[in-house]
């Protein structure tokens, strides 16, 4: 049987512009922890709203952005919620704190990730600056729209002079057939993605530390609309065996089931363009992090 570990990246729903040397204030002011479990930032900033109403402004970001248990203490200046990520769900906690300093307020944000999660701190950096962004001076919000915009994942789909950032998700796995003959699948739900693009050449943005070759995969989807799913051919028993018998227990996406991709690199650091060679059908399609196995789907239409 399959036996490598699932290993899902925290998604949000958020974008941000790429960072550049003038990158904002929380962006400058973000770490991570040396495990990569922990993370902080932080801004100081003069704005005329008292504290109990920067709380409440942020109570309602962080109920929008699709934070859970928002609990907020106006008297102390600070705020709790949290983010549930991964299979079983694992609570991701974040916390905010507000204090003013004089004439300026010092706002902190703490998020930490749950037990055996993983995620890019490019990815953790994005979600928490678009956070803080509807309170900050206009020279220091992030874009949440627009060209350059690009996934808290750091995966979105270009869409004309828009990037679309697209949510990954974990599949289901389902064995078909028994020993040699047995195929493997990950299913995941809705016949359709939610976003899709008239584009018969897709173009993706990613990010990655190594050619994205090695860490991406674009693949093409099996829609059922009776089940109301889409599955994706990972490999046959025979080629996992070779896999487990040769000491690697990576099982990419199937070949057939792959889209042949060039990437050109983009803008910012580790940032990639991915272009199809050749067009495509419509249909469903998707970026498959070889990694994480987490997919980040599409539709052509």
């Amino acid at each position: 049987m399959f036996n490598r570990g699932f290993v899902f990246l925290v998604v949000a729903l958020l974008s941000i512009s790429s960072v550049r040397g003038d990158e904002p204030m929380c962006s400058r002011n973000f770490t991570a922890a040396s495990d990569g479990a922990g993370f902080r930032t932080f801004v100081d900033i003069k704005i005329s709203e008292s504290r109990a109403e920067i709380i409440e402004d942020l109570a309602q970001q962080l109920a929008i952005e699709g934070f859970q248990s928002v609990s907020a203490n106006k008297e102390i200046g600070v705020i709790s919620a949290q983010q549930l990520s991964g299979s079983p769900p694992r609570p991701c906690p974040i916390n905010v704190t507000v204090k003013h300093r004089g004439e300026m307020t010092h706002i902190e944000v703490v998020f930490q990730l749950g037990n055996g999660l993983k995620t890019s701190s490019s990815a953790v950096r994005q979600v928490m600056c678009q956070l803080l962004s509807p309170i900050l001076p206009a020279g220091e919000r992030v874009s949440k729209e627009g060209k350059e915009s690009v996934s808290s994942s750091g995966v979105s789909l270009a869409s004309g002079e828009r990037w679309i950032s697209l949510t990954g998700s974990a599949g289901q796995f389902r064995q078909a057939g028994f020993e040699i003959v047995a195929m493997f699948y990950l299913d995941f739900p809705r016949a359709h993605a939610a976003v899709a693009t008239t584009d018969k050449r897709p173009r993706i943005h990613v990010v990655a530390e190594q050619e994205p070759q090695k860490q991406f995969a674009i693949v093409k989807l099996d829609s059922d609309a009776d089940e109301n799913s889409r599955s994706l051919k990972i490999g046959t028993a025979r080629r996992l065996f070779k896999s487990m018998f040769s000491g690697n227990n990576h099982l990419p996406p199937d070949p057939d089931w792959t889209l042949a991709f060039e990437s050109t690199k983009g803008e910012g650091a580790n940032e990639w363009i991915l272009t199809a060679k050749r067009e495509v059908k419509p249909g469903e399609y998707g970026v498959f992090d070889l990694e994480g196995y987490i997919l980040f789907d599409f539709e052509v239409k």
